[in-house]
């Protein structure tokens, strides 16, 4: 399922411009506001960055700073950033060559799910767990895909303004946040959390750092991180899904 290319521009303008204004919202009155109706995060289970609980194995997913990406070009860790580099490609290769095997119509959608798949079965390998640059490496080419996309925001095209579409994104997003608060309401989620993992399916995972320092409360940065990367493989797989029943009921 292929979208035009101005149609894809124009709506990734107006979710950057959407999300600039939730993520701006999220670090000065989300949390004042949600904390009327919903419970305040448990400080007892608040763990501090260096906590030795789960014997360590991700403390350095919250190292945010210029060090931890600087490792990534050390002699020292040449063989490990080269290897994560090397299973990416080998998920790459499998999701291009899976997706030979299906009509040219399909072959977006099948090297997309391909490619998920693949990277998702290959992180259950020993080998490719103890790969500790597999994080920041992954982070640094997301960076490098954030910044691709802002240099594609047309903001000439906000004096045009497409108001189907910029109305169906913002109520899409203001939808998706009520829901949301409503339903950490009837499971008893707390603010905070509600408000991280808001984060990270909206925003995806640079921005949890941010969202986590406005909320005062570090210990959520490795649970948000958890929740992004869950969006980014749960969300290929239904936003696929989405598409093609939309398609079938439409047609």
């Amino acid at each position: 399922i292929e979208g035009e290319q101005s149609v894809f521009i124009t709506m990734t303008s107006y979710d950057i411009l959407l999300s600039a204004l939730y993520l701006l919202f999220v670090v000065s009155l989300a949390k004042p506001l949600f904390s009327r109706f919903l419970k305040a995060f448990n400080e007892s289970e608040k763990l501090p960055l260096n906590s030795t609980s789960g014997g360590g194995l991700f403390d350095h997913l919250s190292d945010e700073s210029s060090h931890a990406y600087k490792q990534l070009v050390s002699k020292e860790n040449v063989l490990n950033v080269a290897s994560v580099l090397g299973f990416a490609v080998l998920a790459l290769v499998i999701g291009i060559g899976l997706s030979q095997l299906f009509p040219k119509s399909m072959s977006s959608v099948v090297t997309i799910v391909a490619i998920t798949s693949a990277g998702l079965g290959l992180s259950f390998f020993p080998q490719v767990k103890r790969l500790k640059q597999s994080f920041h490496c992954g982070m640094y080419l997301v960076l490098v895909f954030c910044f691709t996309m802002g240099t594609m925001t047309n903001l000439e095209i906000l004096s045009a303004l497409n108001v189907e579409l910029f109305l169906f994104i913002a109520l899409l997003l203001v939808g998706t946040l009520i829901l949301h608060a409503s339903l950490c309401k009837l499971f008893k989620v707390d603010t905070d959390t509600f408000l991280i993992s808001s984060a990270a399916a909206i925003m995806s995972v640079p921005f949890i750092p941010v969202v986590a320092g406005a909320l005062k409360n570090k210990s959520l940065i490795v649970p948000g991180f958890a929740a992004a990367i869950l969006g980014y493989i749960l969300g290929n797989y239904l936003g696929i899904t989405l598409a093609y029943l939309i398609r079938w009921l439409s047609s």
